[in-house]
This record gives C-alpha cells, sequence and structure tokens, in this order.
C-alpha cells in the first residue's frame, strides 16, 4: 500500500515553525483577515497563537489549510507546474474543488499514486458525436474521468484536471479538432460519459 504520511507537507512541521512561516509571510495583520481569531487580530503574540491553536483544534485546522496554500503560492512561474511533487490525494481534492488550476502531470501523477488502474472501454459523447476510447488507449483521459467520477467532481473541475491540454490547446483553439475527449465532454459532460466497467480505477 501506497504511503501517504511521509508525503504530507504537514509532516515534520512543528506547530511553531508552521506559524512563524504564516507571520513572516503574511504578517499578524493580513492573517486575522483570513483566519477570523481574537489571538490574530487582538495583541497577537506566537505564545498566546499557540496556546489557543493547541487547545483549538477547529482553529489549527484552518492554519494548517492556509499553509498548505502558502505552499502552492510558492511554486514559481507557470500555473501548470506541480504545486507540490507528492501532494496528498486529499490536498489536491481541495485544491481542485477550489477551482484552482493543476496541471496534466500532476492529475496523472495523484492517480498513479494512489489509485490501482484497469484499462477500460469508455464511450465520450452523445449521439452522433459520441467516441468510443477502447481499453489502453487514450489512458490519461481514462484516468482522468474516472477519478473525477469517483470524486464526484463537476465538468468544469473535471476539465481542469487536463491542465494546459485543455486551457491552452483547446480553449484558445477552439475550432481544432484534437484532444476529442476533452472536446466532446465540454459539450456533453457527465451525460456522455459512459465505462464498460466500473473498477477502472480503485484506491490503493
Amino acid at each position: 500500500m501506497h504511503s501517504q504520511h511521509n508525503q504530507d507537507p504537514l509532516h515534520g512541521i512543528t506547530l511553531k515553525d508552521l506559524l512563524s512561516k504564516m507571520v513572516d509571510h503574511y504578517g499578524w495583520a493580513t492573517l486575522a483577515q483570513k483566519i477570523s481569531i481574537n489571538c490574530f487580530a487582538k495583541d497577537p503574540s506566537f505564545k498566546s497563537s499557540l496556546k489557543f491553536l493547541r487547545k483549538t483544534p477547529w482553529a489549527r485546522n484552518k492554519v494548517e489549510q492556509l499553509y498548505l496554500v502558502y505552499i502552492q503560492e510558492k511554486t514559481p512561474s507557470s500555473p501548470y507546474q506541480p504545486k507540490s511533487k507528492n501532494m496528498p490525494l486529499k490536498s489536491f481534492l481541495s485544491t481542485v474543488q477550489a477551482d484552482k488550476l493543476v496541471s496534466f502531470s500532476e492529475s496523472q501523477a495523484i492517480i498513479n499514486d494512489f489509485y490501482d488502474y484497469t484499462p477500460t472501454t469508455f464511450t465520450n459523447g452523445i449521439g452522433e458525436q459520441a467516441f468510443t476510447n477502447q481499453a489502453g488507449s487514450n489512458e490519461g483521459s481514462c484516468k482522468i474521468f474516472a477519478f473525477a467520477q469517483l470524486n464526484q467532481l463537476t465538468p468544469t473541475q473535471t476539465l481542469n484536471l487536463f491542465g494546459d491540454y485543455y486551457h491552452d490547446e483547446v480553449l484558445k483553439n477552439p475550432e481544432d479538432t484534437n484532444h476529442q475527449n476533452i472536446r466532446n465532454f465540454m459539450i456533453s459532460g457527465w451525460q456522455g460519459i459512459k465505462f464498460n466497467a466500473e473498477d477502472t480505477l480503485r484506491l490503493k
């Protein structure tokens, strides 16, 4: 079984170090705007904040989630570059569900890390536009649609998993005929996706 523990960006960092990074990056005032708790807003100090966070799980969780955002913001230039080499599954899903950009390679890496894949024939589209992908062909698309379906992602969130193939090569070239799976899904959405088997992806 694949170990998620050592992949967690929060693994190995103390709450004190985490908070220090947040204060250095955002400052107390901005931190208080992002996370509305009194210890950040009124006479903030590390001592009082750490004391409160250690005994208040929901507040600590908010700080940890902001830290994950901070890690992503540190990633240079290209919006399609993977945000972190081994981003945990839950964090990746949170990023996608927040409609933030991810890359195709990042999507594939997450799927390969956390799921066992069985090549499956699937149909994409409705009526004359329906396009059949035989098992073992267009596997990147197959994995993405299976992953998105399992995790109940919206059509927009699903398309974002294709990264620059969708944002650059399809959206910027609407008259082209490449990336047919993306183009069909833009039209038909989930109504057009039909898998011949239900076990295309299984969590490891």
